[in-house]
C-alpha cells in the first residue's frame, strides 16, 4: 500500500536503501502465514492479507523484490 508506493518513489529518487526499507515493512505486514503458520491478526503489525494462500503471494512476491533491489 503506502509502503509499496514509497518505495516506488525511493528508486525513481536513486535511494535503494529507502525502497528495500519500504519493501520489507511491507513484508512485515504480510508475513504471519510465511514464519508462524496464520496471518497477524490485531494491533498496529497486523497482516494486511489475511487469506494465507493470497498472503504466501505476496510475500514471496516482496521477498524477490528486496532481492533484486538489494546491490
Amino acid at each position: 500500500r503506502n509502503f509499496l508506493r514509497q518505495a516506488v518513489i525511493a528508486i525513481q529518487a536513486g535511494d535503494l536503501q529507502e525502497a528495500i526499507n519500504k519493501v520489507q515493512k511491507a513484508l512485515s505486514r504480510s508475513d504471519g502465514c510465511e514464519l508462524r503458520g496464520a496471518p497477524d491478526a490485531g494491533g498496529p503489525g497486523r497482516d494486511w492479507i489475511t487469506d494465507c494462500a493470497a498472503q504466501v503471494a505476496v510475500y514471496e512476491a516482496l521477498e524477490q523484490a528486496v532481492t533484486a533491489l538489494t546491490p
